[in-house]
């Protein structure tokens, strides 16, 4: 998730106990990119604390140009090598026809590169690399964590930063009575 996204939340909440789902959802925001196909699925699931996985797919353009493909965003923990070598394996076994050659160029930025043929269907190509290689992959929603530090418990979106706003408190509270003690205890000098 968004990190600043996630703190706007927790305000939110802090200033409206009894507020809205909506206004404190935060999407999943995946560090690599990608595109969530799914999302409304993705929100029910943090809505309840678990249920169907984010489907991510890759970034992919077409060059009219150059005929090429260019994948330029890869689903979460999915890295460009392998990637690669996976569009590979799919041409190799015959699942995917129409790619001349594959060529990772990430360097700074991801940059997988695919050359078609002549002849090739783009539409069709791109369907089956998302169904055949890592171009699309699911990431699962299961937000058990423990309870007090103790106990395991699936948590809601809504009861998950609830319960980090408890524990704020907490926190706080025995970082103040740790100062105090100590200036109790020099109180006397």
């Amino acid at each position: 998730h968004n990190l600043i996204e996630v703190c706007t939340a927790i305000i939110k909440m802090i200033d409206n106990p009894e507020i809205d789902f909506e206004e404190i959802y935060c999407p999943i925001d995946f560090p690599t990119g990608g595109t969530i196909i799914n999302a409304d699925e993705v929100k029910e699931s943090h809505r309840i604390g678990h249920g169907k996985s984010a489907i991510i797919r890759a970034t992919i353009e077409y060059d009219s140009d150059k005929n090429e493909l260019i994948v330029t965003d890869l689903p979460y923990m999915v890295f460009s090598s392998n990637a690669t070598q996976s569009i590979q394996n799919a041409i190799d076994e015959g699942l995917i026809q129409g790619i001349d050659k594959v060529y990772d160029g990430t360097a700074s930025k991801v940059e997988i590169v695919i050359s078609l043929t002549k002849t090739a269907n783009v539409q069709k190509i791109v369907r089956l690399l998302y169904k055949h290689t890592l171009l699309q992959s699911s990431f699962g929603i299961n937000m058990n964590m423990l309870k007090d530090g103790k106990y395991p418990k699936l948590f809601s979106w809504e009861e998950m930063l609830k319960t980090f706003i408890k524990h704020l408190g907490i926190t706080l509270e025995r970082s103040y009575n740790f100062d105090l003690k100590k200036y109790r205890a020099r109180v006397h000098i």
